[in-house]
């Protein structure tokens, strides 16, 4: 995930690395936390969501800056990852179905799950929307759906759902979910499709004439 000043989601889908995943620091055990932390840990609530929206068993993982830093130093040793995790709020390891998520993506999740916060602009808006967007993202992934594009697309249209299911109203699910179409541009081309629009080959609800 790009990030800050807008919501750009760059989300790896990482292949299996050519090592046993047991010396992948990302995969050393965990507690399981849910609230206002920002400890790592498997975080159960943000995990029902991304399994709604993937359809199948979901654990997501949120990592302390620490911890991020010597993931990222795991990764870049063996070649996986292709760029820095500096830069990337979050990835998906096939193998073992988990989803992780960088510290900002997840202070985002629970500004808006635990914390109550519900700014409409600013640095706090930009954060939690980064959230809900690589949330949805990276639960796409776990869905099947490989390609970014497609992806990144899909949790676009179900930015509003995600928001919904950690606690936003209707109309602040909808606000987060226009914050993510409108930051959509800026998203590298590999994320960028032009049938993600209304009535194109990547809408999800054709039936209707509202967009996303």
């Amino acid at each position: 995930m790009r990030r800050l000043a807008v919501v750009v989601v760059c989300v790896l889908a990482l292949p299996a690395l050519a090592y046993a995943s047991s010396s992948f620091y990302a995969d050393k055990p965990l507690p399981t936390r849910s609230g206002a932390t920002s400890v790592s840990r498997i975080e159960p609530r943000f995990g029902r969501v991304a399994s709604s929206l993937a359809g199948k068993p979901a654990q997501v993982r949120c990592w302390s800056a620490l911890d991020w830093a010597r993931i990222n130093g795991d990764l870049l040793a063996h070649g996986g990852a292709g760029e820095s995790l500096d830069f990337v709020s979050g990835f998906y390891w096939p193998s073992t179905g988990r989803i992780h998520l960088d510290p900002t993506a997840c202070t985002g999740l629970v500004d808006l799950a635990y914390r109550g916060l519900r700014p409409e602009r600013g640095r706090a808006f930009v954060r939690i929307a980064l959230g809900v967007d690589t949330l949805a993202h990276e639960s796409m992934h776990r869905r099947g759906f490989r390609g970014e594009a497609v992806a990144e697309c899909y949790a676009v249209q179900l930015a509003y759902k995600t928001a919904k299911e950690l606690g936003a109203s209707s109309a602040y699910a909808s606000l987060l979910s226009w914050q993510a179409w409108a930051a959509y541009p800026a998203h590298p081309a590999a994320y960028l499709s032009l049938e993600c629009r209304n009535g194109g080959k990547l809408d999800l609800s054709p039936q209707r004439s509202s967009w996303p």
